[in-house]
């Protein structure tokens, strides 16, 4: 049992050094040690998410059920999980974020809990949704362009290929930017 224990000192202290957000839960998924890396990004202290489960306290209105019900059910099925997905800052604000969820087994291969790295991805996101913004409107400027002047592209009418449909109003100005 010392042997465990060592290990298990020696992972909180490479895990608390760590720039990756790092939780471990209990076999009934209730939160027994969180990382300094994780308060951080959530705004929960070690105090604040102890005897918490994970899928009630970063989870919130624009978390997706389908993704709670996935927290939930590795536990049942000692299944791992990776999900993007949002999460909630205590102060409210949304974070979106790469879950991963892992049973941990003793050495005797007894279930002992479960380990969840979590990872910011809101910057990736927000390039990836301003990229897609960027490339709907290039496409709508240069329909805009070939439908209104159409003089230079009449020597090439028997090459013509149907244009892009894209919508009446331009997807770019009804997509949000986080």
């Amino acid at each position: 049992m010392q042997l465990i224990n060592n290990d298990y000192m020696k992972f909180q202290n490479f895990a608390s050094a760590s720039s990756q957000c790092i939780m471990i839960s209990n076999t009934l998924n209730k939160i027994t040690w969180v990382n300094d890396a994780l308060t951080n990004l959530t705004g929960y202290t070690f105090d604040a998410a102890i005897g918490m489960q994970d899928f009630k306290l970063f989870t919130g209105e624009e978390t997706e059920l389908v993704h709670i019900n996935a927290l939930k059910s590795c536990v049942c099925d000692l299944n791992s999980i990776k999900k993007e997905m949002v999460l909630y800052h205590k102060s409210g604000q949304q974070i979106r974020v790469e879950l991963s969820k892992e049973p941990i087994y003793n050495n005797v291969q007894k279930l002992s809990g479960f380990l969840v790295t979590i990872s910011d991805i809101s910057h990736k996101k927000s390039i990836s949704t301003d990229a897609t913004i960027k490339a709907i409107s290039a496409a709508y400027q240069f329909q805009q362009q070939v439908t209104t002047n159409t003089q230079p592209f009449n020597a090439f009418a028997h090459m013509a290929v149907p244009i892009i449909k894209l919508p009446q109003i331009p997807l770019y100005q009804k997509l949000k930017v986080a």
